[in-house]
């Protein structure tokens, strides 16, 4: 899917995580991981990644992107997504490059002191804030 909104109103975005004006970072459990095929989007369409869902949260992520596959194998100790659940993640609106686009994005943080390769680093962004326009 090209456009993140098909999904609907049931799923997370960046702009979900503003509070009195500015991004901020989210610490959440996960309850369940959703796999892929297995849900609609609001457009009717199958969504085909793995979809988290947060234990007391209405909303749910969809992995769209591999590098949060990635550092929640890092974060978790696990590859495999149906050991995740149980699992405390931190969520937090990064400034990516997405088709040549500068765009707020959720990533899923690696945990502090955690050794990620560069590319995988690079593919994190940098840390949003409207406050300042952008990056910060």
């Amino acid at each position: 899917m090209s456009d993140k909104k098909e999904f609907g109103s049931s799923y997370l975005y960046a702009e979900d995580l503003i509070r009195d004006g500015n991004y901020i970072d989210a610490t959440v459990t996960i309850e369940s991981v959703i796999p892929p095929n297995t849900i609609k989007a609001a457009n009717g369409k199958m969504i085909g990644h793995d979809t988290l869902k947060f234990v007391g949260k209405d909303k749910l992520l969809v992995l769209c992107a591999k590098v949060n596959q990635r550092i929640l194998a890092i974060a978790t100790g696990e590859s495999q997504a149906e050991k995740w659940p149980g699992h405390k993640i931190t969520l937090q609106v990064r400034i990516v490059d997405s088709f040549g686009e500068k765009v707020p994005a959720i990533r899923i943080l690696p945990p502090q002191g955690a050794m990620i390769r560069k590319s995988l680093r690079e593919r994190l962004g940098t840390k949003a804030s409207l406050k300042n326009g952008g990056a910060s």
